[in-house]
């Protein structure tokens, strides 16, 4: 046995150079095409996340119970100084990148520099669905939705936000500038994410109610479907 299996290695390191070399060349490509069509799947599935949570994220504003946690200091700075709500989003956003940087200090990496493409890419598709759904809301009959339709709003934003964040996260690419600040917030409290997502919702809450009180007299935005948003679209990412 040992003579035949030494007898075949022979034979195989006696095949011609320029055969060798096919044969490495054919299994490098065929490597790289695994990698290719994995990374394409992975950014394929990155993609039609953040589509996602985009929409989890519009309707959150337009169900009228409350917006979503993370997205309550762009929205009170939209109403209360009519500014464009994709605009907002993107100022708020880079001040989330601020903080995290600070927070990561020396392990802040060049690659997380690409959140701001993502905020500019994220900050476009809102405005996007925004302008959509303010076109079906009024055929539709949600211009001025009834208490159901606005639990049924509530329930989809839960839903969609929950399953696009689970579905960036996923892929490890490129995290939202909400999720990168979250991440960082744990590390710096010596804890895992989890508790940093719950420190930065309370965070976006306290900074909300203090923008709407203090520049416009009562409270935009927050409401029982923010409380319903900072623990059910967790859950949602847990089970997605």
């Amino acid at each position: 046995m040992g003579s035949y299996v030494m007898a075949e290695a022979a034979e195989v390191c006696a095949l011609p150079q320029a055969e060798a070399e096919a044969l490495a060349q054919t299994g490098a490509k065929r490597r790289s095409n695994l990698l290719t069509g994995a990374m394409a799947r992975r950014m394929g599935i990155y993609l039609l996340g953040v589509l996602i949570l985009a929409v989890g994220n519009t309707l959150s504003t337009r169900a009228q119970l409350g917006v979503s946690p993370i997205i309550s200091p762009a929205y009170a700075i939209s109403e209360i100084w009519h500014i464009d709500f994709g605009v907002a989003t993107m100022g708020v956003y880079m001040v989330f990148m601020a903080v995290q940087f600070i927070l990561q200090g020396r392990r802040t990496h060049k690659l997380d520099l690409l959140e701001i493409p993502f905020s500019l890419m994220f900050s476009f598709l809102l405005n996007l669905f925004t302008a959509g759904f303010d076109r079906l809301a009024v055929p539709l009959g949600l211009d001025t939705p009834a208490l159901w339709q606005k639990i049924l709003l509530l329930a989809g934003s839960v839903v969609f936000t929950g399953v696009g964040a689970a579905m960036i996260v996923a892929m490890d690419l490129v995290t939202s500038p909400p999720d990168g600040m979250a991440r960082a917030a744990g590390m710096a409290m010596g804890k895992g994410l989890g508790l940093g997502k719950n420190t930065v919702d309370v965070a976006c809450v306290i900074v909300s109610v203090s923008l709407c009180l203090l520049a416009a007299g009562h409270v935009v935005g927050i409401g029982v479907g923010t409380l319903a948003a900072m623990v059910a679209i967790g859950r949602c990412v847990a089970v997605f």
